[in-house]
């Protein structure tokens, strides 16, 4: 990770401590603003476990840190199954939802 993005990545750990509901906004704007990259997702996650506590989250989504450590490591080979990407967000106090994607317009 680049020193940039590691200023940005604790600069979002400390708001989401002191204010963890900003976790519902910050994950959707990762995923809006970066819709084509799945790992936006999984960056989010990690940054919310970061503020969370690795710990803490893993015995909410009832995972073992080793696998949570494992999960969200920045590792771009890593693929977590789906139910455990459900789990998480279940345990951040999040649900998933699907919409349509905006058209468009001719040019």
């Amino acid at each position: 990770m680049s020193k940039a993005s590691q200023s940005f990545q604790k600069i979002w750990v400390d708001r989401l401590k002191k204010d963890p509901k900003l976790a519902v906004e910050y994950i959707r704007a990762e995923i809006q603003e970066n819709s084509d990259l799945p790992e936006a997702l999984l960056s989010a996650l990690r940054t919310v476990a970061e503020a969370t506590g690795f710990e803490e989250l893993a015995s909410r989504a009832q995972l073992s840190s080793k696998s949570l450590y494992k999960i969200l490591s920045e590792n771009r080979d890593t693929h977590p199954r789906f139910e455990t990407v459900y789990r998480l967000i279940d345990a951040i106090g999040l649900r998933l939802t699907v919409e349509p994607k905006p058209r468009k317009r001719a040019s």
